[in-house]
């Protein structure tokens, strides 16, 4: 992961976001351990499904 916010960076990005199942527990853990923080619940249009936002401002 941090070989695509270095890649984003060189390219004058900022600031980056995800979002992943709350039930993935892993990928949250590598999510946090990058530097995100949680922002909360992202609903993807009219699916049913929610997901944990996170954000990393640089």
């Amino acid at each position: 992961m941090s070989n695509l916010i270095s890649i984003g960076v060189e390219q004058g990005m900022q600031n980056f976001r995800i979002d992943t199942h709350a039930m993935n527990k892993r990928m949250q853990g590598l999510i946090k351990s990058a530097g995100f923080h949680y922002c909360g619940i992202v609903n993807q249009g009219d699916e049913v499904q929610e997901r944990l936002g996170y954000e990393l401002n640089l």
